[in-house]
């Protein structure tokens, strides 16, 4: 049996990951909401690949941050299988969340079905754990990492709605402590999901060929790259929201300039109908 520590560092850096991929999210879901057809399906795939990045990297950094005292290395094709289930529960909160209305009998189902697949996506990974780690499960601790999935997927959705409903003006300190607590419970599901594993170690501890990469090492990385993506993810939407606005603006002008013209063709009418009438009498005047 195998017993590690944490490392705060990284500890700390996977709450961050949870934060802004919380923020991002919300506001791709914000977006999404105000789209349709074409623009919307390009916005829910790209959103989801983003925010699935932000999660599974967040997923990722927690299992970086569990150092054990044998060096360990992932398989690549489970690792890269939780990242597209990561994408699909992505791609279907973000759908429910920018389409609902709030009901909890719409926002409860979707909150378990999104549970099921962050626990799916958490667990892929903790068994992508290649040699010499082999990993057993407390599923009474399983059980209750779903549970606080369902609670905290819930809320998530709830906050994307409640968000959605400001429109274009929307208090930013709602949303930035909305993404706070949602990092918050991301990364609540993912250690306590890690409290239910237990790490059984063969009896060599000879390092595996080719894998001696460091472990803050490869977190410092990914998060950079993570971070960057999901930086310019909320500066393309910042641009995107505000050329929808000016658009907006310009078809409501264009909408008042066509509106007053036609008040202005029907004064113009009316005019000459007088005009017409006063001359039709006038040549009657001088006809009698």
């Amino acid at each position: 049996m195998q017993h590690g520590i944490y490392d705060p560092v990284l500890v700390g850096t996977s709450f961050l990951i949870a934060s802004v991929a919380s923020f991002t999210a919300l506001e791709v879901t914000r977006r999404v909401a105000t789209l349709s057809g074409y623009a919307r399906a390009a916005w829910l795939g790209a959103g989801s690949i983003l925010l699935a990045s932000g999660i599974w990297t967040m997923h990722f950094v927690g299992m970086l941050a569990y150092r054990l005292e044998v060096p360990v290395t992932y398989d690549v094709a489970l690792t890269a299988y939780s990242f597209i289930i990561g994408v699909a529960a992505s791609a279907f909160a973000i759908s429910v969340a920018s389409r609902s209305s709030g009901k909890t009998a719409e926002l409860g189902p979707a909150a378990i079905v999104l549970s099921l697949c962050l626990a799916g996506m958490h667990y892929t990974v903790t068994s992508a754990m290649l040699r010499p780690v082999h990993v057993d499960y407390d599923y009474g601790i399983v059980a209750a990492s779903i549970l606080t999935g369902i609670v905290v997927a819930f809320a998530a959705l709830r906050f994307a709605v409640w968000i959605n409903g400001f429109g274009a003006v929307r208090p930013w300190r709602f949303q930035v402590a909305a993404a706070v607590v949602l990092g918050a419970a991301l990364c609540g599901v993912h250690y306590t999901g890690a409290a239910g594993a237990t790490f059984a170690v063969d009896g060599t501890t000879a390092r595996v060929a080719g894998y001696g990469v460091d472990p803050a090492q490869m977190a410092g990385l990914t998060t950079v790259a993570v971070l960057l993506l999901l930086s310019s993810t909320l500066l393309i939407l910042r641009f995107d929201f505000k050329l929808a606005a000016k658009e907006h603006d310009e078809r409501i002008l264009h909408a008042m300039v066509e509106e007053r013209t036609r008040e202005l063709e029907n004064q113009a009418n009316e005019l000459l109908e007088i005009n017409w009438r006063i001359e039709k009498e006038a040549e009657e005047r001088l006809q009698a």
